[in-house]
């Protein structure tokens, strides 16, 4: 990963834990649209993803939110061996607790965090 891959990936997370779902998934989406096909790229997809079905959910757009949150679990586990220093498989629990509210259009968002 690259030094402006590496920023990009660090505020994103910092957005996404302010839960700045909209500016995690633009701070990502830049920098996804400039890589080359792989394992990151499709991890970065994950993260953007993610941060997309929080958006959604916050406005309790339940179908897209739970779309959107299986497709970035699925593309994820592109990330479990690549990012040692993020907690992906704590992230890949906590999402997946997040289906049934999403599922539910429950609406109560707790904080999460990478």
């Amino acid at each position: 990963m690259s030094k402006l891959q590496q920023e990009a990936l660090d505020r994103g997370i910092n957005l996404f834990n302010e839960q700045r779902f909209f500016e995690a998934h633009e701070e990502w989406e830049q920098e996804w649209r400039m890589m080359r096909e792989g394992e990151d790229k499709t991890f970065f997809q994950g993260l953007i993803f993610a941060a997309a079905s929080f958006l959604h959910y916050t406005r309790r757009e339940c179908a897209g939110a739970k779309e959107l949150l299986s497709r970035s679990l699925s593309s994820l586990r592109a990330g479990m061996d690549l990012h040692p220093d993020i907690s992906v498989g704590q992230l890949m629990e906590d999402l997946t607790r997040m289906k049934t509210p999403f599922e539910a259009c429950g609406f109560d968002l707790q904080e999460r965090s990478l």
